[in-house]
């Protein structure tokens, strides 16, 4: 079993033809066709389904580039490991963030890693909570910064607490309920919240006051919950370390309910099997000293006369 037929079927798994898989590897497609065959005799199963318009993974197909996928994120690791200590280019380091945890914690810490990794290269995702933990356990990102996911649950995911926020209802300035004093008077209003609304704490805002969750816009992307505030005069509840932000300042504003909402909690996730490189594990690090830092400024803030 050779690292390029298990390539070739992740290829092809992902774009569903033997054609466009021979295009990414630059190779024929009876070549491909050999080497897919060549497998399937070794593991002694079919692994893929072909007819007219392309090819879909049987249930051992699947299982394999489950596997296959792991292997070939740790082979591509180990040359990024050993590329750092030679004159080549620097290694990509992934990681998952959501807004939150990139307004509190990004800038500091790329201002210090870049310093001292200049040649480094990063990769950033933005995207929804059970899709970072795919991607962690595909070992497409090497760990990420955001809320523990429902689908988190397992011995496959390590799970570090950096820091946590309060939570608050927010809506465009001129919204006539911005000056409401109970997310009671918000109830008949369009809410628009992310799938895993930051680890469950959304649901919970609701279940712990006795409410049932109102009506949503459900978007995993936080540019589109923007968008909806902005334009459909929705509300949201974010984390009120968002309402630092410059940029967010001057386009939504909180409101003040006098309920208590839970507070979202952010971690540092990573895979419970898979070693970071050196690169990641410099990165890691300096994300949690960060998140020191936020914790400090929150215990300021709560100081009597502050």
């Amino acid at each position: 079993m050779r690292l390029e037929q298990l390539e070739c079927l992740i290829s092809i798994a992902e774009v569903g033809s033997f054609r466009e898989a021979a295009r990414r590897f630059n190779l024929s497609q009876p070549a491909i066709s050999k080497m897919i065959s060549s497998l399937e005799i070794e593991v002694g199963t079919p692994l893929l389904i072909r007819t007219a318009r392309g090819a879909t993974l049987t249930a051992a197909g699947s299982a394999i580039v489950t596997r296959a996928r792991v292997i070939s994120s740790e082979t591509r690791k180990i040359s990024e490991d050993a590329r750092q200590f030679s004159d080549g280019d620097g290694m990509v380091v992934r990681v998952g963030l959501t807004a939150a945890c990139s307004h509190a914690l990004l800038a500091p810490v790329l201002t210090k890693f870049l310093k001292q990794m200049p040649r480094a290269r990063l990769q950033l995702v933005d995207s929804s909570f059970n899709s970072i933990y795919a991607q962690l356990r595909n070992r497409d990102l090497d760990f990420a910064i955001c809320p523990l996911s429902s689908s988190a649950n397992g011995r496959d995911i390590d799970s570090t607490a950096l820091f946590s926020s309060a939570m608050t209802p927010v809506c465009m300035p001129q919204h006539p309920l911005r000056g409401a004093s109970s997310i009671k008077d918000l109830m008949g209003e369009i809410w628009t919240w992310a799938e895993d609304g930051d680890g469950g704490v959304v649901s919970d805002a609701f279940r712990d006051n006795n409410l049932k969750k109102p009506f949503s816009v459900v978007s995993d992307s936080f540019s589109s919950r923007l968008q909806m505030i902005l334009a459909c005069n929705a509300i949201a509840l974010f984390p009120t370390i968002l309402l630092e932000s410059n940029f967010l300042r001057e386009r939504i504003a909180p409101i003040w309910v006098r309920e208590h909402l839970p507070e979202a909690r952010y971690y540092l996730v990573r895979s419970a099997h898979s070693p970071l490189t050196t690169q990641a594990e410099l990165l890691a690090k300096l994300f949690a000293e960060q998140a020191e830092h936020v914790r400090a400024a929150q215990v300021i803030r709560k100081r009597p006369g502050y």
